[in-house]
């Protein structure tokens, strides 16, 4: 699989740099925060007050899905910080 953490430093299509700037991606945390704490949240006081768990146990079921989701969920939220960010060029595309 590689490193989970490696990322391409350009396009091979569009030669679009991933990086354009140092800190490019600080954003991408916010929105990984925003789409992880919720849901995350969510699952602990599920667990709290539907499955009658403690705290503890709830807190433990919460970090074990954040650890299995981690890696997945930053290269999701980085891919969608430059899309929003980055606008879409239809020449590239129709050029494929």
């Amino acid at each position: 699989m590689g490193n989970p953490l490696h990322m391409h430093k350009q396009c091979s299509l569009c030669e679009l740099k991933y990086t354009p700037e140092p800190g490019y991606y600080w954003g991408a945390m916010f929105l990984s925060y925003i789409l992880s704490a919720f849901p995350l949240m969510g699952i602990v006081l599920f667990c709290m007050f539907g499955m009658g768990y403690s705290v503890m146990a709830s807190l433990f079921i919460g970090i074990v899905v954040a650890g299995l989701f981690y890696f997945k969920l930053m290269r999701f939220s980085r891919s969608l910080w430059i899309h929003l960010m980055i606008p879409y060029n239809s020449k590239i595309a129709e050029n494929e």
